[in-house]
């Protein structure tokens, strides 16, 4: 069987974008990196020969799903008409057909462990975008000083904000130590 060339749609990945899949949980789970420069696009399979992506589970198709980079900025996933289906938060999507990912869904290849995504722009003004379509997220309160009682130079508590720090203090801190591993792994793969 051929193996099918990148999708007409797929490009390059854009540089201000991170992207992975992520099997498992912390600590011991699998990073597949979904934006390495030059690769477009990306086969995942149980056909660890042919697959980018090697799905360890009987129910996946030699070939079963392609994700890439799409034109348009995003990433997409195609399901190559598998016997078993490709799932994206519990529903399984039609082969062939071109579906967006976003940060944080769940993938299923057929009936196997479940895969969460993990897609962040490191453009400034992403945030921006990312925060506004957070519940209850007004740019003009969190840009704007306020007006209140506090004495000057004490901050005002907001445990939304607060979680939302600590989390984006995590995630850097998570990419960072599998950056540092990869260097690693990359090092040790250099060397006979």
């Amino acid at each position: 069987m051929a193996s099918p060339a990148k999708p007409s749609w797929a490009v390059e990945p854009a540089a201000h974008v991170e992207a992975m899949l992520v099997l498992g949980e912390p600590p011991g789970n699998l990073h597949f990196r979904l934006d390495l420069p030059g690769k477009a696009a990306y086969k995942l399979g149980r056909m660890a020969e042919t697959a980018d992506i090697h799905i360890q589970n009987a129910a996946a198709s030699r070939l079963h799903a392609i994700i890439g980079h799409h034109k348009n900025g995003g990433l997409c996933i195609v399901d190559q008409n598998s016997a078993n289906g490709t799932f994206i938060d519990g529903e399984r999507i039609a082969g062939n057909a071109v579906v967006p990912i976003k940060d944080g869904m769940s993938m299923r290849f057929g009936d196997g462990e479940e895969y969460k995504t993990v897609i962040v722009d490191k453009r400034v003004d992403a945030k921006e975008d990312f925060l506004s379509g957070l519940s209850g997220y007004d740019a003009t309160e969190e840009e704007t000083p306020k007006a209140s009682k506090v004495s000057k130079g004490a901050e005002q508590s907001d445990p939304e904000r607060d979680r939302r720090r600590s989390r984006s203090r995590d995630r850097d801190r998570d990419r960072e130590r599998d950056r540092e591993r990869d260097r690693e792994r990359d090092r040790d793969y250099g060397r006979d």
